[in-house]
């Protein structure tokens, strides 16, 4: 589930901001059934990827449908769990990778063969949704955070905003303002 500070801060902030009518698109950190739980209740939509451990995973196996994302070939399918929707995204090129940077770990000792984890789920990516829509519709909504946190760490840069003399969200929020 993240940590306690993470979830306390995204409680608030909902609370806070008193956001309605939108999509929350989250990390993988955050998955929790009481966040997804908080989310419902409050009936905000939200695209979360569940953590490659969640039982998840095995509601839901990869099909027969297919599309492209940056010339990369995507397999997925969906269904529906309850009052949420499952959709698992197989990409091949990310399991080459994922498996080379796990060889790379062991050949240096910073892990070991038993805790190499599932192999099974390299390349694979599952999101929880309350959304029913089409797989690519769900993955492009996701690949769209990466835009966004990526946009962020340049803001943060250029206005130096991650520098550890600003501890509070005071500084932080003068410091931006300026």
């Amino acid at each position: 589930l993240g940590s306690v500070r993470d979830v306390a801060t995204i409680y608030a902030s909902l609370e806070e901001v008193g956001v309605e009518n939108k999509i929350l698109i989250m990390g993988r950190g955050l998955f929790g059934e009481n966040v997804l739980q908080f989310l419902e209740h409050r009936r905000l939509s939200y695209v979360m990827p569940a953590r490659r451990n969640s039982p998840l995973y095995d509601r839901v196996h990869v099909g027969d449908e297919e599309f492209l994302y940056h010339d990369r070939l995507i397999h997925c399918s969906k269904a529906s769990d309850g009052g949420r929707w499952l959709y698992r995204f197989e990409d091949a090129q990310m399991r080459v990778d994922e498996e080379r940077n796990l060889a790379r770990l062991v050949q240096e000792g910073r892990l070991s063969k038993e805790e190499d984890g599932k192999k099974e789920r390299m390349g694979h990516i599952l999101i929880v949704s309350d959304l029913d829509r089409p797989p690519e519709a769900v993955y492009l909504l996701y690949k769209r955070r990466d835009k966004v946190e990526k946009q962020f760490e340049v803001w943060k840069s250029t206005l130096q905003a991650d520098r550890t003399w600003l501890r509070d969200d005071v500084g932080i929020f003068g410091h931006v303002f300026v």
